[in-house]
Parts: structure tokens; C-alpha cells; sequence
């Protein structure tokens, strides 16, 4: 792959893709674009293909990931991560861009509009509050919640809460994921229907 994250300093070498990496990134994106009018099941297939390792009973999606960089995400059953959140898989060293994974684990919650910096792997029971932003070379650690831009560690009781916590059953989420796929059909003729009105009034 063009796209992949750096192991160590020593092998985080630029590559020569000057006219490569571009075509990836706009292949990919266009990809993204259709992939709204397929169900969430080949929306997760495609992801996976492209490197991607989200399992496949996460409650909900990644619309902002951006699939050039699917290869540097990867995400467990049992978290939650919203579909507002974004991630940025690059990090400025030594002059130079290098790329690096984030990793979301069970247990872990990621509110709307989060901005996570990589290189980041989340612990169980951390809480990442909403409109938070992490900053660069953040460490985490189990059961803490960050909050503001930038995140800053707040104390936080757990209680009952337990790695379960963000785990729906298989017929639960199956549901979830054909309420979903209605709702963006319904939503794509309503939009296509504006436009064409629109149009024929002109």
C-alpha cells in the first residue's frame, strides 16, 4: 500500500509518490462518495478491503474517515466512536509529515466532533468528551475522561460502567443498520427530488 504507518523513526522514509499518492487519495474519495447509496454491510467490506480494521458489530460508522488512509485505522467491538468524530492520521516530525495508526479499543467512547491526533491507541473505559481535540503525542490511560480543546485530563468516577457497555445484540444491531440504510435512502430522494424541482422551475 502507498499509505502506511511508520514502525519506528529509522523506517519512516518519504516515498516517491508524487503523482500516486494523489490518484489514491481521489480514487478513494470518490468511492466514499458512492458508497452513501450502499447498504452499511458493503460500506464495512469495502472498508476492510482497503486496510481498515473495524470489526463488524461496531454500533456505528466513520463517515469522515478518510479512506486512503483506511490502512491506519482500527477500531474494536464494544466502542464507541462517533460518526462526527474525525482523525488525523499525520504528525509533523522532523520537517516532514509521517503517518501514523489510531486505535480505538473496547470500551472506549469518542464523542461528536473529537478530533484525535495520531499516533493514538485509546484504553478501556476512556471517555473523549464531545467537541474535544487531543493534542499530539496525547498518552492515555483507563478510565479517564478528557475534555476542551485542547483535551485535558478531568477526574472521572466509572460506577457500574463495564467493557459491555457499548455492546447491542446481533438482532438489535441488525435493525439499527436497516433503520440506518432506509433513513439515507429516504434522505438521498428527498435531496434528488429538491434539485430536480428546482431545476424544472428555473
Amino acid at each position: 500500500r502507498l499509505l502506511q504507518a511508520c514502525p519506528g523513526p529509522e523506517q519512516c522514509r518519504p516515498r516517491r509518490s508524487t503523482f500516486a499518492l494523489p490518484l489514491v487519495r481521489l480514487v478513494t474519495m470518490g468511492l466514499r462518495r458512492l458508497s452513501m447509496l450502499w447498504p452499511r454491510t458493503l460500506r464495512w467490506v469495502a472498508l476492510r478491503a482497503l486496510g481498515a480494521q473495524v470489526s463488524r458489530r461496531a454500533v456505528t460508522e466513520e463517515p469522515f474517515l478518510d479512506w486512503g488512509y483506511a490502512d491506519l485505522f482500527q477500531r474494536e467491538a464494544g466502542s464507541f466512536f462517533s460518526p462526527a468524530a474525525f482523525d488525523d492520521f499525520t504528525r509533523l516530525e522532523d520537517g516532514q509529515r509521517r503517518l501514523h495508526r489510531i486505535e480505538v479499543v473496547t470500551g472506549a467512547y469518542v464523542g461528536a466532533y473529537c478530533t484525535l491526533n495520531a499516533p493514538l491507541t485509546t484504553q478501556p473505559l476512556t471517555v473523549i468528551a464531545g467537541c474535544s481535540a487531543l493534542p499530539p503525542g496525547t498518552t492515555l490511560n483507563p478510565e479517564e475522561a478528557w475534555v476542551g480543546a485542547p483535551a485535558r485530563r478531568v477526574p472521572m468516577r466509572v460506577g457500574e460502567v463495564t467493557l459491555d457497555a457499548f455492546n447491542v445484540p446481533s438482532s438489535d444491531l441488525r435493525r439499527l443498520r436497516r433503520f440506518e440504510d432506509l433513513q439515507r435512502y429516504l434522505l438521498f430522494t428527498l435531496l434528488t427530488g429538491i434539485t430536480w424541482a428546482s431545476l424544472l422551475l428555473l
